[in-house]
């Protein structure tokens, strides 16, 4: 089944207009939230700085408290970390951030991003093969390996 493309239709210029002004967003930021059903400055400032309250709780996913508890685990072993995340905008940051907040609690990491020409967009069969490769070129001790933001076919490459 072929994935179908709906478009929106954009809201008046002047809505879009008094609520660049109102919330002080760009036009195009503003039209592009109130595309998203965020009509009012105050829905603005609740998507831009959301309470914790607001965030979904990470626990619900499969998976979150032993991938925790592994986590801990490694850094208090001193275990080393390879972080596996592809080349797209938020795989890159989802990497950075993970990496520096391990590093920053004493974790000994590496970061590993496939080559797009080479290894193609998500996770391939080669990709954590090359991750461990190049933990082993930096001293690997058979460490722990976290895959980050690689969509629905890690599971079939790397098992559940």
């Amino acid at each position: 089944m072929q994935p179908r493309w709906e478009m929106v239709e954009s809201r008046p210029h002047e809505e879009i207009e008094r609520l660049s002004r109102q919330a002080h967003v760009p036009y195009t930021i503003a039209r592009i939230l109130l595309n998203r059903g965020m009509d009012t400055p105050d829905a603005i400032e609740r998507f831009f700085n959301p309470s914790p309250a607001q965030l979904h709780d990470p626990f619900l996913l499969p998976g979150m408290s032993k991938a925790v508890d592994r986590i801990i685990e490694a850094l208090q072993n001193r275990e080393r970390i390879a972080i596996y995340g592809d080349y797209d905008v938020d795989g890159i940051t989802s990497v950075s951030m993970l990496y520096l907040f391990l590093r920053d609690l004493g974790g000994e990491v590496i970061a590993y991003i496939p080559d797009r020409q080479n290894e193609g967009y998500g996770i391939s069969q080669a990709g954590p093969r090359r991750s461990q490769e190049a933990g082993r070129s930096t001293r690997h001790l058979g460490g722990w390996r976290h895959h980050l933001h690689c969509g629905g076919a890690l599971r079939a490459v790397i098992g559940p």
